[in-house]
């Protein structure tokens, strides 16, 4: 693998890309399309779903699903040098839109997060809560 040296006063190129099981290879030609024509460093990834179109926190069957997706989009923008990454703020679901479909505290036993004025989170666990880390 070839990574592309940055000096100190480099900048670096980081594409947000969302990449969604239903839309999988419009996404992907268009991600390629992209990199060709850009100079792009890195790659974040927002899984296991689009931002603005999740439904919660995902599911094991829905993370496994993206790990497939990605697994060879990844091996491609390592041989060219991109580092491939994935958004870990978003993936733990720490961001609850309005009107989330997934109610999931009768699913898991966590603590769940909280909001600076109190509402108590349907599908984003607390990242210091034991069982969630666990």
């Amino acid at each position: 693998m070839t990574v592309r040296v940055q000096d100190t006063n480099s900048v670096r190129y980081h594409l947000r890309m969302n990449i969604t099981p239903e839309n999988v290879r419009e996404e992907e030609k268009a991600l390629w399309k992209v990199i060709t024509r850009g100079k792009i460093d890195e790659v974040m990834f927002f899984v296991p779903h689009a931002e603005e179109r999740s439904p919660g926190l995902g599911t094991k069957p829905e993370i496994q699903k993206m790990v497939g997706i990605l697994k060879p989009i990844f091996r491609r923008l390592r041989k060219k040098g991109i580092a491939p990454s994935i958004n870990v703020w978003w993936t733990v679901s720490f961001s609850e839109f309005a009107g989330y479909p997934r109610d999931l505290r009768n699913k898991f036993q966590f603590r769940w997060a909280v909001d600076a004025t109190g509402r108590v989170s349907k599908s984003v666990a607390c990242p210091a809560c034991h069982a969630w880390r666990n």
